[in-house]
């Protein structure tokens, strides 16, 4: 499983309520976050991936990225909690990038201390917000 690959079959197909749609969107979105921390480790580990660290650093290239593109555009989510969550997501992808040109440049220590450091911080952040949501 690649860092960029997410759920999409549960939220999508669920034919259930707004409520349980928003509680499997958020674990999707979260599942899918986390795995990046694996993914960023074994870069480290090897000095290497098949991620563009370009690509990496979009915000608008996950799934959540583009979900949360499409509701900033439709005007329908615009409160505090939303735009935190648009803004700690960027920060995400931002912080992913850097470890990972950090760890394909040779510097796994440094790599190691971002992930374990700030990258710790802005995940445990995004979790927080997106389980705090009603809106997603």
């Amino acid at each position: 499983m690649t860092a960029q690959k997410t759920g999409t079959g549960a939220a999508a197909h669920n034919g259930g309520t707004d409520a349980t749609d928003h509680a499997i969107r958020t674990a999707e979105a979260i599942a899918a976050h986390e795995q990046w921390k694996e993914t960023l480790l074994e870069a480290i580990r090897t000095g290497a991936t098949a991620l563009s660290v370009a690509v990496v650093a979009r915000d608008d290239g996950c799934e959540l990225g583009r979900w949360l593109q499409n509701l900033a555009q439709t005007g329908a989510a615009t409160d505090s909690t939303f735009l935190a969550i648009v803004a700690e997501h960027r920060r995400f992808h931002e912080h992913a990038a850097r470890i990972l040109r950090m760890a394909v440049d040779g510097r796994s220590n440094a790599a190691l201390r971002a992930l374990e450091g700030e990258y710790a911080l802005i995940s445990a952040e995004l979790r927080t917000l997106l389980l705090s949501s009603k809106q997603l």
